[in-house]
């Protein structure tokens, strides 16, 4: 959105502010294909800890969403029957600090079979040779979540 020339740039705080500003002719919105992902954080959010690459990332869990056609999305692998400490692990793509990955993860049930010797698992690789060696049975769900990284 670019306020026209001759008109002196004010604070739009709505959608409806915009609308009405573009129905007045002061403004000129044009669409583009960048989305920002910029969550409006409320005071409680709190930071979870999960795994990725064998190293502990933090995330805020602001819930689920409905994702476009052509949106990235990672698995994000929470095990249901883990020891203590287990937390969610996601691809082995993120490092702590990271601000180039997709925040929006898909969430894929893991449960360990009755024979596994449960363990801790920090690292994607990890899932992958539990669930190959027949010992974490994994199942995809319809659910995606938004999970920014934190620092």
């Amino acid at each position: 959105m670019t306020f026209k020339p001759g008109i002196t740039p004010h604070l739009l705080r709505s959608r409806s502010d915009v609308e009405a500003a573009r129905a007045h002719g002061d403004v000129t919105v044009v669409a583009t294909t960048t989305v920002v992902n910029c969550p409006v954080l409320g005071f409680g959010h709190k930071r979870v800890a999960g795994f990725s690459a064998g190293k502990t990332i933090h995330y805020y869990d602001l819930g689920p969403v409905k994702v476009a056609p052509g949106n990235a999305v990672l698995p994000l692998v929470a095990i249901s029957n883990g020891v203590a400490g287990q937390h969610n692990i996601t691809e082995d793509t993120i490092a702590p600090g990271a601000t180039d990955y997709p925040p929006l993860w898909g969430i894929v049930n893991g449960i360990w079979t009755s024979s596994a010797h449960k363990r801790l698992l920090t690292s994607y690789a990890q899932v992958l040779h539990a669930e190959q060696a027949g010992e974490l049975k994994l199942a995809k769900t319809t659910l995606v979540v938004n999970c920014p990284l934190v620092p």
